[in-house]
């Protein structure tokens, strides 16, 4: 058998923070321009707003890929994922520094 280790916050769907939960509920995904994600994070690096700069800057270190089409897979996949519970077949790494699940 295959033991899959996997390192993220939430163990299952239920543990996402509100605002996921609220842009699940209502599909605020397919509203999101995608197309226009680069040039957002470029122009909110120049504004260096405390928290939201905080938030861009982390997008701009670990988002590197960002196709349109790619990102619109990621989030949906994302939002959509429906584990109800932990399995306890993977190995779960969870670190408290995960500033993007808060």
């Amino acid at each position: 058998m295959l033991k899959v280790d996997y390192c993220f916050k939430c163990k299952s769907h239920k543990e996402f923070p509100i605002l996921y939960k609220i842009a699940r509920d209502y599909q605020l995904n397919n509203a999101l321009p995608f197309g226009m994600f680069d040039n957002f994070i470029k122009f909110s690096l120049k504004l260096n707003i405390n928290k939201l700069y905080k938030r861009i800057d982390l997008a701009e270190r670990y988002l590197t890929e960002r196709d349109e089409i790619y990102l619109e897979w990621a989030v949906s996949s994302l939002l959509n994922w429906k584990q109800e519970k932990f399995r306890t077949d993977l190995i779960h790494i969870h670190g408290d520094k995960d500033n993007v699940f808060h």
